[in-house]
């Protein structure tokens, strides 16, 4: 029962503090969209800022997913020298669910560098 309140109040409270620090967004300056010609006013600078933005980001959570990887590696592998045979079967799936997990890590900063590469060729 406490649980549950004390979960409610850190969400009603997390809630107000996003909405107390929100802020209002508006269009730069630099953006003039021509309707006639089709031009939406955005420079290519400005989207290959966000893209190496991305990949950047991307590359923080690769990181952080590896050193996840090992240590669930590790735990598993700790596991897995047990003599029960459940911990062992659980071992096993855990290190399906690593790998799985490794690939979507690095998979992401891969596909992301594939896609920046063909974002710089247009």
């Amino acid at each position: 029962m406490f649980e549950k309140r004390l979960l409610k109040l850190t969400a009603i409270s997390l809630l107000a503090i996003f909405l107390m620090f929100s802020v209002t967004a508006y269009a730069a300056d630099a953006v003039k969209p021509d309707a006639e010609k089709g031009d939406p006013g955005v420079s290519t600078k400005d989207v290959q800022g966000v893209i190496d933005f991305a990949a950047r980001l991307l590359k923080y959570f690769s990181a952080v997913g590896g050193v996840v990887v090992v240590g669930s590696l590790m735990y598993n592998g700790y596991k897995l020298a047990s003599p029960n045979p459940k911990s062992r079967a659980d071992a096993m799936q855990g290190f399906l669910y690593t790998t799985i997990g490794g690939i979507v890590s690095f998979g992401a900063y891969y596909f992301a560098g594939v896609l920046k590469g063909i974002a710089e060729t247009l």
